[in-house]
């Protein structure tokens, strides 16, 4: 049947029909996978290859007969775009190609992916070409078998550029010089604009008097009395600790002190009788006075195991059941005790979202359990040395003042945002990007 077609010419009906079809396809991958597959209708092949331009005018495989798309960057792929930048544009009308016309590490290709013969096809429309066709089979192509290549070729051309006039212009890219430019000088621009320099930092709600209670001496705790983030007043009881020890130290204290005095009261006796026993008795004066030092010692320990609020606030901690029976030592934090008022905020800035700022900046807090509202503060001090922040970042702990004093938790977490100096949009978008590239590089 293929001999038979190939001596008599192609059938005047299917040549009819594949026009109709073609000019019919309104989708560009449809109208590729159609021309290297239903090219059989007019000629026998084994295998087509269609490329066609992208905007840049650079020939890429669009569709290869069998596959649903064409695998790119494939040894046969860059084979192919080679044959093709050696024909494509030295073919005015359909003719045959053969592994001869080649280089021979061209030929070898040829002889392993390709069969004998091949049939370019120029694909043009307005004398510009659009796209080329390669069809390719055992047996040479007759005079026939071209003359319809070249009479489906134009309507091929014809709806090739029209569908990829609808979805892009067909202009170089050098066409549109001055809206490139106009987009330019609008970008620099757009970039030059300034822009009030800020971070958004993790915060919450403080106390701008604020104590931290911790245990007076070595002991153990023996009682918390009130409970965690309870309102005190002045001289409210917070905790005690356990005396037994002091109590005990204390009581056998006055016990040495009476024996040591009934001795000095005997040597003071002999004084008067024996020189000896009056350098005794200045010793046992001495003794005397130790023992009482001793005593007023124990006295001030025991009445620091009561820890009293020295002001009117909350007493900030968590459980109580996690200090008592807890051995402690002096200085170390038990709670904080907070006032109701002032209130202000404390954030932490991470080492790099640091920017310059000045006390008196703007603050803006956004609490978590109040996202419609916003509250201004003012900044009154930032540390210059780092420290680990809640989330367990290195950062720089900042304080500042609310404008207005609302009724707000102490301790509510949210977002801080920090307002700088002025700076160009550019510097605010590419300043960190800028800071990592000199970091890396170590410039």
């Amino acid at each position: 049947m293929s001999s038979q077609k190939t001596q008599s010419g192609p059938n005047l009906h299917s040549l009819l029909n594949l026009q109709q079809e073609v000019l019919s396809v309104t989708q560009r991958e449809e109208l590729y996978f159609k021309i290297v597959n239903d090219s059989l209708k007019l000629v026998q092949y084994d295998q087509a290859v269609l490329f066609t331009h992208n905007r840049l005018g650079k020939p890429i495989i669009r569709a290869i007969s069998g596959l649903v798309t064409p695998v790119e960057n494939t040894p046969f792929s860059q084979w192919l775009t080679r044959i093709n930048q050696q024909f494509s544009e030295h073919a005015p009308t359909s003719s045959m190609i053969s592994a001869d016309q080649v280089t021979a590490n061209e030929q070898a290709s040829w002889a392993e992916w390709w069969l004998a013969c091949s049939a370019v096809v120029p694909l043009k429309f307005n004398q510009q070409t659009v796209g080329t066709l390669y069809l390719n089979r055992e047996e040479p192509f007759s005079s026939h078998e071209l003359k319809s290549l070249d009479l489906i070729a134009s309507h091929y051309a014809y709806a090739v550029h029209t569908l990829q006039s609808r979805i892009r212009q067909t202009k170089p890219l050098s066409a549109y010089r001055k809206q490139w430019l106009i987009a330019a000088v609008f970008s620099i621009g757009l970039l030059c604009l300034p822009i009030q320099l800020r971070v958004s930092v993790p915060a919450q709600v403080m106390s701008q008097q604020e104590q931290v209670v911790a245990s007076p001496l070595d002991g153990v705790i023996a009682e918390i009395v009130i409970e965690p983030n309870s309102y005190v007043q002045q001289g409210d009881l917070l905790f005690r600790l356990d005396d037994s020890v002091l109590r005990n130290e204390y009581n056998v204290a006055l016990q040495n002190l009476a024996v040591t005095q009934v001795e000095e009261r005997t040597v003071e006796q002999r004084a008067f009788r024996d020189s000896q026993s009056k350098a005794d008795l200045a010793q046992m004066k001495a003794k005397i006075e130790e023992k009482q030092a001793e005593i007023q010692l124990l006295s001030e320990q025991l009445a620091r195991t009561d820890v009293h609020a020295n002001f009117d606030g909350f007493a900030i901690f968590n459980d109580k059941n996690d200090w008592l029976g807890i051995p402690v030592k002096t200085g170390e934090r038990v709670m904080t005790l907070a006032a109701s008022e002032p209130l202000g905020i404390r954030g932490w800035i991470p080492v790099q979202d640091a920017v310059a700022l000045e006390n008196g900046s703007q603050v803006t807090l956004y609490l978590t359990s109040r996202p419609e509202s916003s509250f201004a503060g003012e900044l009154t001090s930032q540390s210059f040395q780092t420290s680990l922040s809640p989330n367990g970042l290195a950062s720089y702990q900042f304080e500042a003042n609310l404008v207005e004093q609302s009724p707000l938790t102490i301790g509510a977490s949210g977002t801080a945002i920090l307002y700088g100096e002025q700076v160009s949009l550019a510097y605010f978008i590419f300043r960190r990007p800028l800071g990592f590239i000199r970091q890396w590089l170590g410039i």
